[in-house]
């Protein structure tokens, strides 16, 4: 008596899953509606030099060598130290005021260890009391450190 009411509830409710499966598989699918931009492009100021597509130099800028002139909009370059960039520049201020900038200074590790200068890879700290002037204050050569690109993160907590 109860096998049989087990298998009868069983088929009920096997007899209930399929029909809603072929209820949800009939019904259209209305796709969301496309994102919108929530912030509209900003127009570049005089003196920029904006790309046309992110993160491409078209071959007309690398045939006439436009592209070696790099792409900015609206940001401009205040100040530059040592010979070399890497792929992170983290700044902060401490609530006292104090300005530092930390900064990753391999762009392929170990291929550019020889134009690191006499402090070698790491990541750099320097005072930015005066952007047009910064000071190097210390060089990061923890493992982590030495080579962080992307990783370089600043918590501001």
């Amino acid at each position: 008596m109860q096998l049989a009411r087990r298998l009868s509830v069983s088929a009920v409710l096997v007899a209930v899953g399929a029909a809603t499966a072929a209820v949800a598989l009939a019904a259209p699918v209305t796709p969301p509606p496309p994102p919108t931009p929530t912030v509209a492009p900003s127009a570049c100021s005089p003196g920029s030099h904006p790309e046309s597509t992110q993160g491409r130099a078209p071959l007309a800028d690398v045939k006439t060598g436009r592209y070696a002139k790099g792409y900015t909009c609206n940001a401009v370059q205040v100040a530059h130290t040592g010979v070399s960039g890497g792929y992170r520049v983290e700044r902060y201020v401490d609530k006292a005021g104090h300005e530092c900038a930390y900064a990753d200074t391999t762009l392929l590790f170990p291929k550019d260890a020889p134009t690191q200068g006499l402090d070698g890879p790491g990541t750099y700290v320097y005072d930015m009391k005066d952007p047009k002037h910064p000071v190097l204050t210390s060089v990061l050569h923890t493992v982590a450190m030495s080579s962080p690109h992307e990783s370089l993160r600043l918590n501001q907590k």
